[in-house]
């Protein structure tokens, strides 16, 4: 029924039934490392736009070592996880468009 409701709503609606959970600790992939390609990146402690910044890393600082991505379906953004001291769970997440494969 949800799914039905969601697709005679449209794409507003569709967003609702999407899983707004970004992936545990358990489930993230490692063995990436990633490069920041702006002058300044912000490193958050939950993948979406409103959430506090905890650190900031600068233009070439190496980080990782995660390679899953998650695209947060509230604000459209992709957020790539990184290993920090900074974060409660040494997990922070840093915009995917900051990044680069290093």
């Amino acid at each position: 029924m949800a799914v039905l409701v969601a697709v005679l709503a449209g794409p507003r609606v569709a967003a609702l039934f999407r899983d707004v959970t970004p992936p545990s600790a358990e489930t993230l992939t490692t063995g990436c490392q990633w490069k920041i390609i702006r002058k300044i990146a912000g490193v958050y402690e939950e993948p979406r736009k409103d959430a506090p910044r905890i650190k900031t890393k600068e233009k070439d600082n190496k980080v990782g070592p995660y390679c899953t991505k998650w695209t947060n379906p509230e604000d459209g953004k992709t957020y790539i996880p990184v290993t920090t001291d900074s974060a409660i769970d040494r997990i922070g997440w840093i915009d995917a468009s900051t990044l680069t494969p290093a």
